[in-house]
């Protein structure tokens, strides 16, 4: 092998799962569950949806989250059924204190609440991290108190579990 050929001295970005104007389905590993707009309203926030991983369903438009492109990598993912933005909250999770309540919520054009980073971590799966408290998109354990079929997602510190890995699929 001829190292130096093969070297071009210059370090490449892997390239994003995601092209921006795209939807896609956003699937975790832990549960291999779809993130999920819910039609329960977020307590502190009328505007907002609790955020959840549910079963996958092709047909459901809560299942379906626009990619648009904001800057260095970061991306807003709107879902198909509101137009409303996955969004981490200020408001903490209840069973840690780590972690943020991640929720659906209006357009803010300048919030980085609103901006996610995908992170390659190999094996087709990313990490989506938060432009503004750099805590990951993570599958909760705690039950969604309206269907047991489902788990809250939240805002947590990055870790190497199943709970942080998510898989993009381009649907329509």
């Amino acid at each position: 092998i001829d190292y130096f050929r093969a070297w071009s001295g210059t370090a490449t970005t892997p390239p994003s799962p995601v092209i921006s104007g795209n939807f896609y389905q956003i699937k975790d590993k832990k549960y291999n569950k779809a993130l999920h707009e819910s039609t329960q309203v977020f307590p502190s926030n009328t505007d907002g949806q609790y955020t959840i991983v549910f079963t996958p369903t092709s047909s459901y438009d809560s299942q379906k989250w626009k990619a648009t492109s904001t800057s260095n990598g970061y991306y807003r993912f709107a879902a198909k059924s509101s137009n409303k933005n996955l969004h981490e909250s200020a408001e903490i999770y209840t069973s840690n204190s780590d972690g943020q309540h991640v929720i659906s919520f209006p357009i803010q054009s300048n919030s980085n609440r609103q901006q996610w980073k995908p992170i390659d971590l190999g094996g087709g799966y990313y990490r989506l991290q938060n432009k503004n408290t750099g805590k990951s998109l993570h599958s909760s354990n705690e039950v969604y108190s309206t269907n047991s079929n489902g788990y809250y997602a939240i805002g947590f510190p990055s870790s190497s579990g199943d709970g942080q890995k998510w898989k993009f699929t381009q649907t329509n």
